[in-house]
């Protein structure tokens, strides 16, 4: 029925034109309710000039029925006239339920009712006992999701934007010495900047530079082979120009006891509660109120117990527990994270951690890793709000800093350059130095060039190259958060 064409609409997620269209095109669906039998008289040339006319008469008559009223109250039966069956050679004509009765008059139509009605009582007489089962009105009982199958996927977006959802099917482990799989096909200056596996039931955060936050089902984000590019964040966000995601986040649900740390290009920083961002909202809501000029930069989802280490475009650090800022609701600004020289700004942050190291990268290539003890010092980490600490020893051979990550001797770093040239080396090859140092040459530049960002991903074994025969795809696993 047509009352049910806005529950449709809702649930599937498509406009009510089609479910209308859908419904009025095939044969077997109708918008209104028909009988067990449904007869259907030829009313063609030839039915007509042999008195088809009279036997629809004398079956109305048998049923109680008219030209308005075409189906009988008990759904037994419902009469209907076409305008030919294409069995004109049997004139006149009638079929039930698709089944052919040739040379018709009204006497027969009479026997053929009355044969089909004794029917409908053996039928009653067998099966008419009552209802076992209870029919309720009962609404938002089935959702789309469940009619969709949940599996793990591998979720990647590039540097430039490029986004794609993979089965991770698609990578089976392979035997060491093999030589991987390429997972994207991308632009020689564009390279992989986000990858983790999540559920397809999984929720997928999106967090922009303009401080709005959007959310899809892992189901939602567009599925692409394992060597294709993606489809363009514009395609499936609602984004601005001059909006790009900066960091994406993963979850099965909006947990209390769960945070979210954002930092800004000048220093700012926000702690707010998971669940204080749950929208349904297609066009996403804010998530922070940024001041003229600042962009948000960073997003670290958290326990409430984290220590947050931020660095600056001069090379100051600072580190301090989170708690040191308050939860705030979705439009409040934050608080003063670091205090910045003029000219100096936030180029990154990640969460602190134990046992890992600080890896900093410079403009011209240099970078080095300092042990996390020496920002996260025997007496605690500092408070938010200071100028910080050196972090790196700025000079013209090394040029400002770029990027910060936390990594340790199972990570792999790449680093990229303005060029389009990207670089990729194992964190362990990387010598630790103190805070002060100026580290080592990473990467090697032309006149002019300069390193424009860095990423840490999983480690990949620079192994012989592989018998044939042996294992061709990589194993994923999830991303580890900074």
């Amino acid at each position: 029925p047509r009352e049910i064409f806005p529950y449709l609409s809702k649930k599937l997620r498509v406009p009510q034109a089609r479910i209308y269209s859908v419904a009025t095109f095939y044969e077997n669906f109708s918008l209104n309710p028909k009988g067990k039998f449904v007869i259907k008289v030829c009313d063609g040339t030839a039915c007509h000039v042999r008195k088809s006319i009279p036997i629809l008469d004398r079956l109305r008559s048998e049923l109680a029925l008219s030209d308005k009223k075409v189906t009988t109250d008990d759904l037994g039966f419902t009469v209907e006239t076409v305008s030919c069956l294409g069995a004109c050679g049997l004139a006149p004509v009638l079929t039930v339920n698709d089944k052919v009765y040739p040379a018709m008059t009204p006497d027969k139509a009479s026997e053929l009712v009355a044969a089909l009605k004794e029917e409908l009582t053996a039928i009653r007489d067998k099966y008419g006992d009552e209802r076992r089962t209870e029919i309720q009105d009962v609404e938002d009982e089935l959702d789309i999701e469940d009619l969709i199958e949940e599996e793990e996927c591998v979720f990647t977006l590039s540097q430039a934007g490029y986004l794609k959802r993979t089965p991770a099917s698609a990578y089976r482990a392979q035997k060491r010495g093999g030589k991987g799989v390429s997972a994207q096909t991308l632009k020689e200056e564009d390279c992989v900047e986000t990858v983790f596996t999540a559920s397809t039931h999984d929720y997928i955060l999106f967090f922009t530079n303009k401080g709005r936050v959007h959310r899809k089902k892992g189901y939602q984000i567009p599925e692409a082979g394992r060597t294709a590019k993606g489809t363009n964040i514009v395609n499936i966000l609602p984004v601005e120009a001059g909006e790009k995601v900066t960091a994406m986040i993963h979850l099965r649900e909006y947990a209390e006891d769960r945070f979210l740390v954002m930092v800004t290009r000048n220093g700012t920083v926000k702690r707010i509660q998971l669940s204080a961002i749950n929208t349904v909202r297609k066009a996403g809501i804010r998530c922070i109120t940024l001041d003229e000029g600042d962009e948000l930069i960073c997003v670290r989802e958290t326990d409430g117990k984290q220590a947050i280490l931020i660095a600056t475009h001069d090379g100051m650090s600072i580190s301090f527990l989170e708690t040191d800022v308050r939860c705030m609701g979705r439009d409040a600004g934050g608080v003063r994270g670091i205090k910045l020289r003029e000219g100096d700004y936030v180029v990154g942050a990640a969460r602190a951690k134990h046992g890992h190291q600080v890896l900093m990268v410079t403009e011209n290539g240099y970078g080095k890793r300092t042990d996390m003890d020496e920002y996260i010092r025997a007496d605690g980490p500092q408070k938010r709000g200071g100028y910080g600490l050196k972090g790196y020893q700025i000079t013209e051979k090394t040029g400002p800093l770029v990027g910060v990550k936390v990594v340790n001797d199972d990570d792999d770093v790449l680093v990229i350059n303005d060029a389009g040239v990207i670089i990729r080396m194992v964190c362990a090859d990387i010598n630790c130095y103190s805070r002060g140092a100026q580290g080592v040459k990473l990467m090697n530049l032309d006149e002019g060039v300069k390193v424009i960002s860095i990423a840490r991903t999983d480690h990949e074994e620079e192994a012989e190259e592989a018998p044939a025969g042996d294992g061709a795809e990589a194993e994923t696993s999830e991303e580890k958060g900074e």
